[in-house]
C-alpha cells in the first residue's frame, strides 16, 4: 500500500510511518520540519516537505497514493485565528479536494479532537453522538469546521473516517509528557479537585492501532467519527503518582484552588491577546478544566464498527516512553 502522511515529522505522524514503512509499505512523509524530515528517509519512507495550505504544493503530493493519514494540524490552547484556520481548516480542505479529483485515495484517515467536546464541566462517557456545545478554543473550533469538510466531502463520495484520539502520549511526544515531567523535575504538582479528575490518556500506539483498523475496517464503518483512547480512565493523582514512579523522584502534590489558578489563567490570556506579551501564557483556562474536571470517552463504537482493541495497558507505554526518554538522553550524537 502506498500512504500519505501529513504531519509526519510530529509524534503520532512520525509513529505511524515508522509503524507502517517497518511492515513495508511504502510512506510519502510530510512536514514542515525539514531538520526532522531529514532523519524521516528510509528504504520504504520518502520525506516531502511544503505547507498544506498551498494548493499546488498538495495537488503535486496527493496523487499516486492509495490511503491518506491526515494528522497535521496546529494543535495549541491559545493563537491566532488566521494561523489556526489556515493550518486545521484550509490545509485539510485542499488534501479532501485533491483526494478527490485525482482519485485513487480507497481510505482518508482523518485525525481530530476530543477538544470539540470540552464545556467547561465535568463530562464521562462521552459519545461521538452526543450534541456537541459551542468551541471554547480556537483549535477546537477549526478542527471541528476540518471534520464538517471532512462530511462534505464524504457526501461526494470520499471514503473517509475521522478519529478522535484522546490525551496522547509516547515515544516522540513533545507535549503531553514533556510538559507534566517539567513540572515533577522541579519536586512538586499542582493538585487541582484533590487531584480526583478521572480522564482518559492514550498511548500513541494504541492510536497508530486505530489507524491501522480505519484503513483496513468494512465499508460499513466509512462515514463516521470514532473516540480513541486507552479504555482505561485514571485520575490525575494516579497518573502523576505512576509518572513519578517511572521517573524515580518524589513529587509533592500541592493542592490548589480551582478558581486562583482560572482567575490566574484568564489574564494571562487577556495580555497576550491584546499584545501586552508576547509569551504565550503558561497556563490557560482551558487548562486548568483539562487538569480539574472529569473528560471519559466511550470507545464502544470504535470496537463495534472498526475493530478497534487497545495493544497496550496505560503502564506499558509509560514503560515504552522512558525506556526510549532514556536511550535519547543517553545517545551520544556522531
Amino acid at each position: 500500500m502506498k500512504i500519505l502522511v501529513t504531519g509526519a515529522t510530529g509524534g503520532l505522524g512520525r509513529n505511524i510511518l515508522e509503524s507502517f514503512s517497518s511492515e513495508g509499505h511504502t510512506v510519502t512523509a510530510t512536514g514542515r520540519n525539514k531538520n526532522i524530515g531529514s532523519q524521516l528517509q528510509g528504504p520504504n519512507v520518502v520525506f516531502k516537505a511544503g505547507d498544506l495550505s498551498d494548493l499546488d504544493f498538495v495537488q503535486n503530493l496527493v496523487p499516486g497514493h492509495d490511503a491518506l493519514v491526515h494528522c497535521a494540524a496546529l494543535a495549541a490552547p491559545i493563537g491566532l485565528w488566521d494561523d489556526f484556520y489556515q493550518s486545521n481548516v484550509v490545509a485539510t480542505e485542499n488534501l479532501l479536494r485533491t483526494s478527490i479529483e485525482a482519485g485513487g485515495i480507497k481510505r482518508f484517515v482523518h485525525i481530530s479532537t476530543p477538544s470539540i467536546y470540552h464545556n467547561g464541566k465535568a463530562r464521562t462517557n462521552i459519545q461521538e453522538s452526543d450534541e456537541l456545545p459551542h468551541p471554547s478554543t480556537f483549535y477546537a473550533k477549526t478542527k471541528l469546521m476540518a471534520e464538517e469538510k471532512v462530511f462534505e466531502y464524504i457526501q461526494k463520495g470520499l471514503p473517509a473516517i475521522i478519529l478522535r484520539p484522546r490525551a496522547l502520549y509516547g515515544k516522540y511526544d513533545q507535549v503531553l509528557l514533556p510538559q507534566i515531567l517539567k513540572l515533577l523535575d522541579r519536586g512538586f504538582f499542582p493538585l487541582l479537585n484533590k487531584g480526583n479528575a478521572l480522564v482518559d490518556i492514550t498511548y500513541i500506539g494504541n492510536v497508530v492501532e486505530a489507524v491501522r483498523c480505519a484503513l483496513t475496517s468494512s465499508p460499513e464503518s466509512l462515514g463516521q467519527a470514532y473516540n480513541i483512547t486507552n479504555g482505561e480512565p485514571m485520575t490525575m493523582k494516579n497518573i502523576i503518582s505512576l509518572l513519578s514512579k517511572y521517573q524515580s523522584k518524589k513529587v509533592k502534590m500541592v493542592p490548589l484552588p480551582v478558581s486562583l489558578l482560572k482567575s490566574v489563567a484568564y489574564v494571562s490570556e487577556k495580555l497576550y491577546l491584546m499584545h501586552v506579551t508576547k509569551n504565550k501564557p503558561l497556563l490557560t483556562t482551558y487548562g486548568v478544566d483539562l487538569l480539574s474536571l472529569d473528560q471519559t470517552l466511550s470507545i464502544k463504537k470504535a470496537k463495534d464498527k472498526l475493530n478497534y482493541k487497545p495493544q497496550f495497558t496505560i503502564e506499558d507505554g509509560l514503560k515504552d516512553y522512558f525506556e526510549w526518554r532514556n536511550f535519547e538522553a543517553n545517545s551520544t550524537p556522531i
